[in-house]
């Protein structure tokens, strides 16, 4: 498992762009573990994070932070640092979105790279029941000759298996800040639903092309 910083800052954008930010995190907290234990107040709670599953390897506020040219919040507060697979935490927004257009934004840095070509994926965009990720980002290794030394970025939607992944073309290097924005879209009809991944995108006046797009439906 990749050893991955978060520095999470989501937001919900009109169609013009103009941003209406409904939660950031700078993770301006104490240095240890983010939260413990199953939190049994599923949706009810939505001042801060919560363990909804797991009971090892706690997600850590670790010192220290990410940046990124232009990026709002770059250089505040600590991290999140996500070890091997554990426990999941989650937070809520304050009500509850079913149209347009929900994007969440993190700069991430991937410490380490493991030796193999599995997804995993390490930040999602869900429902309130925790079970629906709507859009997940994914990272899966490189090898380049005979050494695991890059990665991919991918994104899913809705809870849609590994196979439906979408990666990006470009390998991205261990231990650099990247930013990364998903897009969730609520398109009318069953299963039409779309997710994006931007890599690295600058504040353009339009909204800019994603680097990959999933858009398959479950089977």
């Amino acid at each position: 498992m990749k050893k991955i910083f978060l520095f999470v800052f989501a937001a919900l954008f009109a169609a013009t762009m103009e941003a209406k930010v409904i939660l950031t995190e700078s993770f301006d907290r104490s240095v240890g573990t983010l939260c413990i234990g199953a939190n049994t107040d599923m949706g009810t709670n939505t001042d801060d994070w919560w363990s909804y599953s797991g009971s090892s390897n706690y997600i850590q506020v670790a010192e220290g932070t990410l940046s990124f040219p232009g990026y709002a919040t770059s250089g505040k507060g600590n991290k999140a640092y996500l070890g091997t697979s554990g426990a999941d935490d989650l937070r809520q927004f304050t009500k509850e979105y079913t149209s347009g257009k929900v994007y969440l934004a993190a700069i991430v840095n991937v410490e380490t790279v493991k030796g193999s070509a599995t997804a995993d994926y390490c930040l999602a965009l869900g429902d309130a029941g925790a079970s629906n990720m709507y859009a997940r980002l994914y990272t899966k290794s490189e090898k380049i000759g005979d050494e695991w030394t890059g990665f991919h970025f991918g994104v899913s939607k809705y809870s849609e298996s590994a196979s439906y992944v979408g990666m990006t073309e470009e390998v991205y290097s261990p231990n650099t800040d990247y930013l990364i924005v998903l897009e969730y879209e609520f398109v009318d009809g069953e299963k039409n639903d779309t997710a994006r991944l931007y890599v690295n995108p600058t504040k353009p006046s339009k909204e800019p092309t994603p680097r990959t797009t999933q858009a398959r439906s479950l089977p």
